[in-house]
């Protein structure tokens, strides 16, 4: 700025000094307020160094001075009593002023995600609020990064990885309804102009309309569509996958598609020891199904019964958001009956809707970290459906096939306990989570024209 030109004070500055001026001036501790507290005894201490601390500084600063969200160093920040003493000192203040979208101001510095800070904010208004202008820049894009706000890393790979667990606490946290992503397209090298200088690397894509990695995250991170009527309930994610079911019926989930073709079903089997000699039971109720969009879990409660032996198993589904697949885990049997349940095997059944179903034959033997698999595909129309896991110390086994006297369909996948588990009576036991879980995932690629490896 030469000397020439005229000096002067931005619109936004105006508000906020009007604003804090408003508050110091109308503010008078001698009238009683609403709610007001008493000041605590060690801020009466305070008062008495504020005013000298206030007298010396006049001497050397003509000036207003401000308390900084009140007197904080006995008081807390943000609050009554911190503003009481910094009034009752001689001094203004200012404090942090937020907006709700429903028009209630409430007082914070910062409403952190997941942290306590945020739940009082949604307790003091009870109102669901959003979360504004939010973006990580990262090092490696080539802008400077110099000037804006947000926490900056080294890499691309970090900055995804920073995304995704930010975007899982929002999800998690429930007085937060949404969020606005800050922004679409990286800012200029040189900055945005003059007077707004900011250069970072906050956009999804960069000035060459190029997309970052974490563009993938918002897409992931979309959580599925659930829904129910009635006693018919579903759940569809955002890459064409859907599983659908109903309370009362025999499967846990009686169908599943991609894009609209029906691929199969899902059901869980026990098998346990009943007089002597192994006994095989799928469960043939459902009896209750809920869904948790935080955790894009559907759990399903199902029932069985063979003889004395009355079961109920728990299924944990967690759906990805674009992916064509969801993660299946056993999370709880539960013996309703009279007698003991020697429990020996845990069951996932996972069936094919199309009868030329054949076994997925290719998979290398002995190779390391293989996964444990199996799989249904269909040669005529290349579809699969298959389960696999890597559950580390899991006694799992995976084997499919069809009998060829009379054209059953056994899905035999799951895993054993470690140890003999009897359950009592009115008993449940809980499956190890690390060991008691697998993937579902389908597929429709027409594989019949692939060429084949010799």
């Amino acid at each position: 700025m030469t000397s020439k030109e005229p000096f002067t004070i931005p619109k936004a500055v105006c508000v906020m000094v009007v604003m804090f001026a408003s508050v110091c001036m109308a503010w008078d501790p001698s009238t009683p307020q609403p709610n007001m507290y008493e000041l605590p005894p060690a801020s009466l201490g305070v008062v008495q160094e504020a005013k000298a601390a206030k007298a010396r500084l006049k001497t050397v600063l003509p000036s207003m001075i401000m308390a900084h969200r009140g007197e904080s160093e006995y008081c807390p920040e943000n609050t009554v009593p911190a503003f009481a003493a910094a009034v009752a000192g001689g001094f203004g203040f200012e404090c942090d002023l937020w907006l709700s979208n429903d028009g209630v101001i409430f007082i914070t510095h910062d409403a952190r995600i997941g942290g306590k800070k945020g739940h009082a904010a949604h307790g003091w208004t009870q109102k669901p609020f959003m979360v504004t202008e939010w973006s990580f820049p990262a090092l490696d894009s080539g802008l400077p990064c110099l000037h804006g706000a947000g926490q900056r890393f080294r890499t691309q790979h970090e900055r995804t990885r920073a995304t995704e667990i930010f975007l899982r606490a929002m999800i998690a946290s429930k007085p937060i309804v949404g969020h606005s992503y800050f922004m679409w397209v990286d800012e200029p090298y040189w900055g945005i102009r003059k007077e707004l200088p900011e250069d970072s690397n906050y956009g999804l894509l960069n000035e060459n309309d190029e997309p970052y990695p974490l563009v993938d995250v918002f897409a992931r991170m979309r959580p599925p569509v659930f829904s129910r009527s009635g006693r018919e309930y579903s759940v569809r994610n955002h890459g064409g996958m859907e599983l659908r079911g109903r309370i009362g019926g025999r499967q846990m989930i009686d169908a599943v598609s991609l894009h609209g073709a029906e691929i199969g079903s899902w059901n869980a089997m026990l098998q346990f020891e009943d007089c002597g000699k192994p006994v095989w039971c799928e469960t043939a109720r459902v009896v209750d199904v809920d869904w948790n969009t935080a955790c894009r879990m559907l759990t399903i409660r199902a029932e069985g019964v063979t003889g004395e032996i009355r079961f109920a198993v728990t299924h944990e589904m967690e759906m990805d958001g674009v992916r064509p697949s969801f993660r299946a885990r056993c999370a709880k049997i539960e013996n309703i009956g009279r007698a003991d349940l020697k429990l020996e095997r845990i069951y996932f059944r996972q069936y094919a809707s199309y009868a030329t179903a054949t076994v997925n034959k290719t998979q290398v033997p002995s190779l390391w970290k293989e996964p444990k698999r199996a799989e249904w595909n269909d040669p005529a129309t290349g579809r699969r459906w298959g389960l696999w896991t890597s559950a580390k110390d899991a006694d799992s086994f995976f084997r499919y096939y069809i009998n060829s006297k009379d054209g059953s369909v056994h899905p035999d996948a799951g895993f054993k306990p470690h140890e003999s588990v009897v359950i009592a009576p009115g008993a449940a036991y809980v499956p190890p989570k690390d060991c008691s879980w697998a993937v579902a995932e389908a597929d429709l690629t027409d594989h019949s024209k692939e060429a084949k490896v010799k």
